[in-house]
């Protein structure tokens, strides 16, 4: 958005976006007609849940085509499908009716993915999926015990739980996850709380810091907070956030400047630091072969092998005027590590 960029000092960036399949290898196999089996990121970019699960589904194929008597249920393949699906719509979240003396959450949950720990953890079953899909947003109705097991099993970190059973009507507790560094708050620490598009809600009190019941990396966090701000509590400010400021680039920048240009700085092979413009020059000069590229500017050979950079660099091709049919593709030469397959076996591996 033009006029809104900042400029930040920071030792470390940690960037995962733009991946795709690892499937040169299963792609060269099945072009020479080898059986191959194929699973999780080396089929299709998807959540972790998927690829657990497809790997599963491949794993009951090749003991069925060594011989030995197992089938895929039928029930499999349609979970496998949509776990691999894309997100679905997101909806506007609408927390829970205030419920007077009593203990009950607040889920946060309101896009359509396949994912179920919340549903799972429930020991009295009062969270079900919407429409008993996978892909539903959670639900809860009926009498919490407030055993805190749905805090601990969500991986989104998107459920808290209210306890209004106390005797001062005035004040709530409101418990969240954490998976912050020890000492980063204590017991006895007043803090800014925050809502749920990160907006400032009060004052709250840390009243306890205790062990997850199900996950050994986090942690409990309770605060009293006021009664009326107990629902709109989804997590709290340990410290200010910065500012920043906006890059000398574009405080200079002249009224009739095209913005679309400043495109050409940024940085389209992560691993070699090669630019947009830098592979503009060469195109304009009549290249269109990847390999060319990668020969004058190392494009696609850092440790990623090119996974981040191929498709925006035919992007570019396209954006450039290059006919995709007068493209050459660069020339793939993917890692490869040979395992047994008695590796993958438990038991003695003699």
């Amino acid at each position: 958005v033009p006029n809104t960029e900042k400029e930040f000092d920071v030792d470390t960036i940690l960037v995962a976006v733009g991946l795709s399949p690892l499937n040169e290898i299963s792609k060269k196999a099945k072009e020479f007609k080898i059986p191959t089996y194929v699973a999780g990121d080396a089929d299709q970019i998807a959540e972790a849940s998927a690829a657990i699960f497809t790997g599963k589904i491949i794993g009951y194929k090749i003991l069925k085509d060594n011989g030995f008597d197992v089938e895929v249920p039928k029930e499999w393949e349609d979970i496998a499908e949509m776990l691999q699906s894309k997100s679905g719509k997101i909806k506007k979240f609408i927390p829970n009716p205030i419920q007077k003396n009593k203990v009950y959450p607040i889920i946060r949950c309101n896009q359509e993915i396949p994912c179920d720990p919340c549903e799972k953890s429930c020991p009295k079953n009062l969270i079900k999926l919407e429409g008993n899909k996978l892909t539903g947003c959670p639900e809860f109705n009926g009498e919490c015990i407030g055993c805190m097991r749905c805090i601990a099993s969500c991986p989104g970190l998107a459920i808290t739980l209210v306890d209004r059973r106390g005797d001062n009507n005035k004040i709530a507790v409101v418990t969240l996850p954490w998976e912050m560094p020890e000492d980063i708050v204590k017991i006895g620490d007043e803090i800014k709380t925050k809502g749920f598009e990160g907006e400032f809600v009060g004052m709250g009190k840390v009243v306890d810091i205790k062990d997850s019941p199900l996950k050994d990396r986090r942690k409990l966090l309770s605060l009293e907070v006021p009664t009326n701000d107990a629902e709109l509590v989804a997590g709290i400010q340990v410290r200010e956030p910065e500012t920043g400021k906006m890059p000398e680039n574009i405080a200079n920048m002249s009224d009739d400047t095209n913005i679309a240009d400043m495109d050409d700085d940024v940085i389209i092979c992560r691993c070699e630091r090669i630019t947009k413009k830098q592979i503009l020059e060469h195109i304009k000069n009549g290249c269109s072969d990847f390999n060319s590229l990668k020969a004058a500017l190392r494009v696609g050979m850092g440790p990623c092998g090119g996974k981040t950079c191929a498709d925006l660099v035919y992007k570019i091709f396209r954006e450039a005027g290059v006919n995709p049919e007068k493209i050459e593709h660069g020339t793939v030469r993917p890692f490869e590590q040979e395992v047994r397959l008695k590796a993958f076996l438990k038991g003695d591996e003699k």
